[in-house]
């Protein structure tokens, strides 16, 4: 292990080309003469104690193509001339203190992956990040970012993990979200209202969908049903959903968690949902779902396939559920198990 302060005497090392200092004890600022470092196209500075703000002189360091130095106490803004940065395709400063807005230059890289999660940022999302055609990883999550998702979102047809949750973002879904063909997850937990758009069922690729804890409204899209081979997890509670849950999301029968609970869900539940054979969690207690536990979804219980199924046992009979909840008590274990 490494520990103590970066030399200032690195910046002579004029052809160095690769630079691994990652998971040390290095402490104390960034010093500019990393600005001299004119052949380096690897530096990763991760999991560190480094503390101060990132130089502006990073801005020289044209050829770099990879910069990682998350997981460390890194401060103030996030400087614009990362933008000048035209080689750069992987940018990690997630997990720092890094406060301000994201610079709109970082639009003029060829960046693949960009996260800047885990920090303090605030503004909008930049639409001229939606430039970058390379990206197929934007990790901004935990976060104080406001406004809404530009529909410009749908030019990123490269786009396989674009994880915006636990910010402060407003406005609606895109519809243009349909036009990412190869995206894989979507986590949008924030404040986003208006309904689910149907074009969701355009996302083919799609494994991992995760819209809990927002003001979404209205019906679940029976288009949702088309993502049979590739959705592994929805999460849809902890919204304003109404309406009755579609048939048709039993044709997704990849998935193994379906959490739609605490919504104003109604009506019975689809015995199509017993068609999902790999189905290990099934949240659905404080909506208004009424009649019994279909017969197929307790067969999966009994055969030790679904682990845990909640609802509301004094509204749903549910002879298989393994908690039932109610407002007063929450959820009780029932010893199904």
């Amino acid at each position: 292990m490494v520990s103590g302060s970066i030399p200032t005497e690195l910046g002579l090392l004029d052809q160095l080309s690769y630079l691994n200092l990652e998971a040390n004890y290095i402490s104390g600022s960034i010093p500019s003469e990393v600005g001299l470092l004119t052949s380096l196209q690897y530096f990763n500075l991760n999991n560190n104690f480094l503390t101060g703000v990132l130089p502006t002189e990073i801005g020289s360091l044209s050829t770099m193509a990879f910069f990682q130095a998350g997981h460390n106490d890194l401060m103030g803004s996030l400087p614009s001339e990362l933008g000048s940065l035209e080689s750069l395709n992987v940018l990690n400063l997630g997990d720092n203190s890094f406060t301000g807005v994201i610079p709109i230059e970082i639009g003029s890289t060829s960046l693949f992956s960009l996260n800047l999660s885990y920090n303090q940022l605030s503004g909008n999302l930049p639409s001229e990040l939606m430039g970058i055609k390379t990206l197929t990883l934007i990790g901004l999550h935990e976060n104080g970012l406001t406004g809404s998702i530009p529909s410009e979102l749908g030019l990123l047809t490269a786009l396989k993990l674009f994880m915006v949750h636990y910010n402060d973002f407003t406005g609606t879904i895109p519809t243009e979200i349909g036009q990412l063909h190869v995206l894989d997850s979507l986590f949008l937990g924030n404040q986003i209202g208006g309904t689910l758009p149907s074009e969701l069922g355009l996302c083919k690729s799609l494994s991992y969908l995760f819209l809990r804890n927002n003001s979404l409204s209205g019906t679940i899209p029976t288009e949702l049903g088309l993502l049979k081979s590739s959705m592994r997890t929805l999460w849809l509670d902890t919204n304003k959903l109404t309406g009755t849950i579609p048939s048709e999301l039993g044709l997704n029968t990849s998935l193994s968690t379906l959490r739609l609970h605490s919504n104003s869900l109604s009506g019975s539940l689809p015995s199509e949902l017993g068609n999902m054979q790999k189905l290990m969690f099934l949240q659905l207690h404080n909506n208004n779902i009424t009649e019994t536990m279909p017969h197929e979804l307790c067969i999966l219980s009994n055969e030790f396939v679904l682990d845990a199924i909640t609802a509301d046992c004094d509204e749903v009979s549910c002879p298989c559920c393994t908690e039932c909840c109610a407002d007063e008590i929450g959820c009780v274990p029932t010893g199904n198990t």
